[in-house]
């Protein structure tokens, strides 16, 4: 899957935890760890690497990265 299809099946709540890296509030650690469990839960499988990609994104251009994401 590309990783920039994923955004059609994130729940809010990963963009959410996102934002929230993006801002400093959480680390790049602690936002994995709660999108994998929200995902989880939804039935989604976490695939580690296409979510450190995004990570990856939002570190080049944070704002631009994020919204990047939310737009594909």
């Amino acid at each position: 899957m590309n990783t920039f299809s994923l955004s059609l099946f994130l729940p809010t709540t990963a963009f959410a935890l996102l934002e929230q890296y993006m801002n400093g509030e959480i680390t790049d650690t602690a936002a994995l760890t709660k999108i994998d469990v929200k995902l989880d839960i939804t039935g989604i499988p976490f695939d580690q690497e296409e979510w450190l990609d995004l990570i990856k994104v939002i570190l080049m251009s944070p704002t631009e990265g994020l919204n990047s994401i939310k737009a594909a």
